[in-house]
């Protein structure tokens, strides 16, 4: 069974998990690494222009994982992935929030596709601002969620520039966390599906988990494990 994993406890085994990621700007993220863990057969699809520019994060966090491009604009492509939807259990997107409704390929038109095949679907939205509010239909990235939040100002803050002086995390916890909130969403999805049955959605976003890490609980934490760390 490699590549793939069975779910326990559904009434037609054996059954296989497949996830399909579509992602704009081609970015690897610990979501890949963790349906790895899980044996899921994850396909990704990202832009066939962009380049993959971190190649020792797509080293590792892609591992196992096949990644096509894929045009949108294009009738030929559009069609190969409405062919793939129809055995999908898993549905992760990236792109800006309601913008793929106009590729026919929006949270709609997967639970109609879902009820039509009778087996529910997992969709996650991951974006930048969440699904609500004025900022929701606007593009963003890590970075742009590390700028928005103030965790930039806090790392130059604690990095000891002058006020005003904004820095990049060293590392893309945004990505990162936003991924494993992702991952612990379809699973809990793909647990009520095998147990009840139906379709489950879940919207995931980089600004939320970023804001996360500002909060008074998350830095006494943070300091307990320094401390921690410097005694061992």
């Amino acid at each position: 069974m490699s590549g793939r994993y069975q779910i326990m406890g559904n009434l037609n085994p054996p059954a296989f998990l497949k996830a399909y990621g579509l992602d704009p700007n081609a970015h690897t993220s610990s979501r890949d690494e963790a349906y790895e863990l899980i044996r899921a057969e994850m396909i990704k699809y990202s832009a066939a222009e962009l380049e993959q520019k971190n190649m020792e994060h797509g080293v590792s966090l892609t591992a196992g994982k096949q990644t096509y491009p894929l045009d949108l604009t294009r009738a030929e492509d559009k069609k190969k992935l409405h062919s793939l939807k129809e055995g999908a259990d898993v549905i992760i997107q990236a792109f800006r929030l309601r913008s793929l409704e106009r590729k026919s390929f929006g949270l709609n038109d997967l639970l109609k596709m879902a009820n039509k095949r009778g087996k529910g679907i997992v969709y996650i939205d991951l974006d930048c601002y969440g699904p609500d509010g004025y900022y929701a239909e606007r593009p963003g990235f890590q970075q742009i969620a590390d700028a928005a939040t103030g965790c930039s100002y806090v790392c130059g803050k604690a990095y000891g520039f002058e006020e005003g002086v904004s820095v990049l995390p060293p590392l893309p916890i945004a990505d990162m966390l936003s991924s494993a909130v992702g991952v612990i969403d379809a699973m809990l999805a793909l647990r009520d599906r095998a147990k009840h049955g139906g379709s489950y959605h879940a919207t995931v976003a980089l600004t939320a988990v970023d804001a996360v890490q500002l909060v008074e609980e998350v830095e006494e934490l943070l300091i307990i494990l320094c401390d921690a760390w410097k005694k061992h």
